[in-house]
């Protein structure tokens, strides 16, 4: 016969996992064993599959996109995500880019060292970056073009409608044959200045 019942017979000797804002279902609806078994496992957390990575599929069918965040790819989702509960949607452990920079710090410290900033950088990878896998390298949400033509309206009226379209626009890197995608010290986020970034294909 248990001493108790879930979720107090666990919470007795594991308290404080579902008292903030956003809580994972299995806790919230006192189902502790969906994803730990009581009397053993092969994990230190008593999980109730072998590996994380089995785990969380059981639930979150893992993304099979040609491209893989590493995270993902090795099967740890607990670096991006807590198990229980989280201040944040998604049970993320840090707010949006801020939980990037965590392994990305690289990138984060360009981007703070630069005078223009691309706003989702700064605010949400997440925006242009999907966190877990996709179609396109980078994970990009869209192919690259398409993607920064969803918030430059502007430009993508200039490059719909005109005849003649920059050779840039539509080629190799495309937009980023130009532009810095995160940050850079010249306005417009150019790779360089105008006259050097024109000769550089236009000698």
């Amino acid at each position: 016969k248990l001493a108790n019942t879930q979720p107090a017979l666990c919470t007795s000797c594991h308290p404080n996992v579902a008292d903030k804002e956003h809580v994972h279902d299995p806790v919230r609806t006192d189902a502790c064993t969906e994803c730990h078994d009581p009397h053993g496992g092969a994990t230190k957390a008593l999980l109730a599959r072998s590996t994380t990575a089995k785990l969380c599929d059981d639930c979150h069918s893992l993304p099979k996109e040609a491209f893989a965040h590493g995270p993902i790819a090795v099967g740890e989702c607990m670096v991006c995500h807590e198990p229980h509960h989280s201040d944040r949607p998604g049970l993320l452990k840090a707010p949006g880019s801020a939980l990037c920079a965590g392994c990305h710090s690289d990138t984060a410290e360009n981007i703070a060292g630069k005078k223009h900033p691309h706003k989702p950088a700064v605010q949400d990878c997440a925006a242009c970056h999907a966190p877990h896998g996709g179609d396109n390298q980078f994970l990009l949400r869209k192919p690259r073009t398409e993607l920064c033509l969803g918030c430059h309206a502007d430009i993508e009226k200039l490059v719909t409608e005109q005849p003649v379209v920059h050779g840039a626009v539509k080629e190799l890197s495309r937009c980023a044959n130009c532009h810095e995608p995160h940050a850079a010290d010249r306005p417009f986020m150019l790779k360089a200045p105008s006259k050097n970034l024109c000769l550089a294909c236009h000698d």
